[in-house]
C-alpha cells in the first residue's frame, strides 16, 4: 500500500530510519525492496518467515513511528 511506502520513503530521506528497532527497519527495507509482492510472498522473504497478520502489525507500527515524527516536527 501507498501509506506503507510513503511512510517508509520518509524515514529514510530524513534519516530516521536508522531509530527503528532491527526488525522494524528489516521489515522497512524488504517492503521497498519487493514492493510487487503481497503480504504471504513478502512474509516468506523473512528468515524465519513471518505471517501476513505479523507483517502488517510491522508495517503499521512503522506508519505510527513515521507519524510520531512528522509530529515532533511541527
Amino acid at each position: 500500500s501507498k501509506k506503507y511506502t510513503d511512510a517508509i520513503e520518509y524515514l529514510i530521506s530524513s534519516g530516521k530510519i536508522d531509530l527503528l528497532p532491527d526488525q522494524l527497519k528489516e521489515t522497512a527495507y524488504k517492503r521497498i525492496e519487493f514492493k510487487e509482492l503481497n503480504y504471504s510472498d513478502l512474509g516468506r522473504k523473512f528468515n524465519p518467515a513471518i505471517s501476513k497478520s505479523g507483517l502488517f502489525h510491522r508495517l503499521e507500527k512503522i506508519v505510527a513511528i513515521c507519524e510520531e515524527f512528522k509530529k515532533e516536527e511541527q
